[in-house]
């Protein structure tokens, strides 16, 4: 965000009153308007959110609304938030992107109680879950369990691919109960959770989860295919799952872990032979944190006015 507020500062003083601010609110041009919404966030303005929703009330074009929704659900409260998923469905669905992004930067556990007031619905939420539990590992758990609870197919795999690429596991108990599900989407994402979590060390996987892996009910080949590496995980006997081969050519990337599960006819359909073992070490170095930070997109047409 630094880079941001210099560029914004560039329009408009950085020791400008937030009156200022609000009065660009409601100018007629729209970059006004969008710099101002921007600048109401980066500054952390929270006295002007009843002058963003006045905006946002008003507001026509969908480039403005975004920062407008960004800006009043991260300055105003619940009731703002409410107000900005609203004004939502008057735009396109990329905008919801924008509302839930900001919902999530809130941070749990206030960030997962707004997601089921509001996220849950929106069209898009790609990405949710990784930042409104950042630093908050506590609240997986409860967070997975509301999502098997809710019967909230799309938000359970948002959320164990996040995880995944965390390496955090959901806690046994609860995968347990979503391996058996009554939803495909949840015992699929419960299936790989599982894979990707534990295929380095299959031994960690806990006796509740053991237990379950076996299923008798219809399944996509997805899922099926999963339970079968977990099964080989286990030890158990290798068996042939009809159509796995098909499906396996869609995908070319396995971990090298999954690829010592498969036998010799299931990795030439992903084309990915078993890399051989590596010889030495590596040499590596430490990689440094960047002294900036880029901020998202700029309010379209602001470069050009600076």
């Amino acid at each position: 965000m630094v880079l941001a507020t210099l560029v914004l500062a560039a329009v408009l003083p950085l020791d400008a009153k937030p009156d200022a601010v609000g009065d660009a609110l409601r100018a007629r041009d729209s970059l006004s308007r969008t710099t101002a919404a921007r600048i109401a966030a980066v500054r952390d303005l929270k006295s002007l959110a009843p002058a963003l929703r006045e905006a946002l009330a008003k507001e026509s074009d969908a480039n403005v609304a975004r920062e407008e929704i960004r800006a009043l659900v991260l300055l105003g409260g619940d009731e703002d938030v409410a107000v900005a998923a609203d004004a939502t469905k008057r735009f396109p669905a990329p905008i919801d992107e924008a509302f839930s992004n900001a919902v999530a930067r809130l941070g749990a556990p206030r960030a997962i109680d707004l997601y089921f007031a509001h996220v849950a619905s929106m069209r898009e939420i790609d990405g949710f879950f990784e930042l409104a539990l950042w630093r908050r590992p506590d609240l997986v758990t409860s967070t997975a369990s509301r999502l098997i609870g809710a019967k909230d197919e799309r938000g359970f795999v948002n959320l164990t691919v996040a995880l995944n690429e965390a390496k955090l596991a959901i806690n046994a108990d609860i995968i347990a109960i979503a391996l058996q599900s009554e939803l495909p989407k949840i015992r699929e994402a419960a299936v790989w959770h599982v894979v990707e979590n534990f295929v380095d060390d299959p031994s960690r996987i806990a006796k509740s989860v053991r237990d379950v892996v076996p299923y008798s009910g219809a399944m996509e080949i997805r899922e099926a295919f999963g339970r079968e590496l977990l099964k080989r995980m286990l030890g158990g006997e290798p068996a042939k799952i009809e159509g796995s081969l098909a499906w396996l050519e869609k995908y070319r990337s396995w971990g090298t872990a999954m690829l010592a599960l498969m036998s010799t006819e299931e990795r030439e359909a992903t084309r990915s032979p078993l890399p051989e073992a590596p010889k030495g070490k590596t040499p590596s170095a430490p990689v440094r944190r960047p002294s900036f930070t880029l901020p998202a997109e700029l309010p379209a047409g602001l470069a050009d006015a600076v």
